[in-house]
C-alpha cells in the first residue's frame, strides 16, 4: 500500500492568523487528525494536530474542542 492509497485529496488548511477555535472546528468538520497552516501565498508552513489543540486546552485561553 502506498501513501496515495490512504491520503486525502481535499486538504483542509488555515492561515497563520486563524483563531484556534476555528482551527478546532475545521478539524472536526474535515474529520481530519491534522490541518495544514499556509502563508499568504498558500504555501504550507506548518500544521496543527488534534493533540496540539488538546494540549492548548490546559491553558486559560483554551478553545473548546469537543467532537460532537
Amino acid at each position: 500500500m502506498l501513501a496515495r492509497d490512504v491520503m486525502m485529496d481535499e486538504v483542509a488548511f488555515v492561515t497563520l492568523d486563524a483563531d484556534v477555535r476555528d482551527v478546532a472546528r475545521r478539524l472536526i468538520s474535515a474529520t481530519a487528525g491534522a490541518i495544514v497552516v499556509v502563508d499568504a501565498a498558500r504555501r504550507p508552513i506548518g500544521m496543527v494536530t488534534r493533540s496540539d489543540i488538546e494540549r492548548a486546552e490546559i491553558r486559560d485561553d483554551a478553545p473548546p474542542f469537543r467532537n460532537g
